[in-house]
């Protein structure tokens, strides 16, 4: 069972209902009901600490977004289609035609595509931002300034720092850090180099994230942004549960 808290009162549905009232909104309009039914990826625990509790509400809010806008971008790519077959079958301007063409075309190829590139980044932004709040505050707590040499992604040098430099034993499973390894290498296309080939090797394992995929080329879709909200959530997961542990000790 599922409990969700709407106006201070606890709701009680089964997964299978939850999951119904949630495929079964296809529109972009709000839904409070939506809303409220959507599990959080993250939860900042029962203790008070500002950084986990910002991440746990922008990661939220990420999440609607996500939601939402890629049901937007579904009803103005049908709402175009229709449109353009009205304009093929009813106007006589060859340069009107084209026109719509091309622009309906170029949205159906790209607009999901710069959407889920999009989250992506958002993500690991927020990552990137949580890890350097907690790797500050652990710094300040222990006296330690945050200075490492070595050639290393941000994320890398953050938990690099709190595990050799602070003791904080910050446990992610192999198959979470093999995720997040394939998805950088995603975001990192679309930030710099769009026309960047992704190696064989990153694209079959990327096609091994997907439960039914029959597909021979890697395409940002919605699960593989779903996935991407698991790996980097159960990552803030072990973060924050080493930061307790960690709290403890201080204040003992």
């Amino acid at each position: 069972m599922k409990k969700n808290n709407l106006d201070d009162e606890f709701i009680f549905l089964s997964e299978k209902e939850i999951q119904e009232i949630i495929n079964s909104k296809k529109d972009s309009k709000f839904n409070a009901e939506f809303n409220f039914l959507l599990e959080p990826y993250f939860d900042p625990g029962d203790i008070f600490f500002d950084f986990f509790w910002e991440f746990s509400y922008r990661m939220q809010s990420l999440q609607r977004y996500f939601e939402y806008t890629d049901r937007f971008i579904n009803e103005y790519i049908k709402n175009f289609e229709k449109y353009y077959v009205d304009l093929e079958q009813n106007n006589n301007y060859a340069e009107e035609i084209d026109l719509g063409g091309e622009q309906l075309l170029s949205d159906k190829n790209y607009f999901q595509e710069q959407h889920y590139s999009a989250i992506l980044a958002n993500l690991f932004s927020l990552l990137e931002t949580l890890l350097s709040e907690v790797t500050n505050d652990v710094a300040k707590t222990l006296n330690k300034e945050f200075k490492i040499e070595k050639r290393m992604s941000y994320i890398d040098k953050y938990l690099y720092f709190l595990d050799k430099g602070c003791g904080l034993n910050v446990s992610i499973e192999k198959e979470t850090w093999h995720r997040l390894e394939l998805m950088r290498n995603i975001r990192n296309k679309y930030i710099h180099n769009l026309g960047k080939n992704i190696s064989n090797y990153i694209k079959s394992e990327l096609l091994k994230l997907y439960e039914n995929n029959n597909e021979e080329e890697f395409k940002l879709n919605y699960e593989f942004i779903n996935l991407a909200f698991e790996t980097i959530a159960n990552i803030a997961f072990e973060l924050r549960d080493s930061y307790f542990r960690f709290y403890d000790s201080a204040n003992k």
